[in-house]
């Protein structure tokens, strides 16, 4: 790599996510046409779409290793010879939150009351795997209403509207 030589430890969440991203690739025709599509403006992508191209390579390792590194996520030590060891450690939704936050999975809008223009802000929503059997237990197992109340509480943080003729 350009910004020097890696060795890399506690990378298994950041695996996963290639691993996961890899199979969805292969069985989903819609994820490989998103992937296909984002693979010129997101290194993961370029990293999944070259891993099933062209298999594990010494780019396939350099660029697991940039990715990472531009994170500036785990710990980085300078070992002997200009040698950085990273150790990520970081969990799988910490390095998605991060991966994808150019591409946002959710959007909150909100219509300023003060001067009725739409406000949106996009977040980045990392789910784990929900058992459910119905949506009625879906409803009463998960309280989506939290979420909602964090995304709103984010837009008072922030103020809702940003335009100069309104004052929120």
């Amino acid at each position: 790599m350009k910004n020097g030589n890696f060795v890399l430890s506690n990378t298994c969440a950041f695996d996963t996510l290639v691993q996961i991203f890899a199979v969805a690739y292969c069985d989903s025709d819609t994820y490989s046409s998103f992937i296909n599509e984002h693979a010129g403006k997101n290194l993961f992508y370029q990293l999944i779409k070259n891993l099933l191209k062209s298999g594990v390579t010494v780019h396939t390792y350099k660029k697991r290793a940039k990715i990472l590194s531009d994170l500036h996520l785990g710990e980085k030590k300078v070992l002997p010879n200009n040698v950085i060891h990273l150790k990520v450690g970081e969990s799988v939704e910490t390095l998605a939150c991060e991966i994808f936050k150019s591409i946002p999975s959710a959007r909150l809008v909100i219509n300023c009351d003060t001067c009725n223009r739409e406000v949106w802000r996009d977040k980045i929503i990392f789910t784990h795997s929900i058992e459910v059997s119905s949506m009625e237990e879906l409803h009463k197992k998960y309280d989506f209403k939290e979420l909602a109340r964090s995304m709103i509480s984010d837009f008072e943080k922030q103020g809702v509207c940003l335009t100069q003729e309104c004052t929120v």
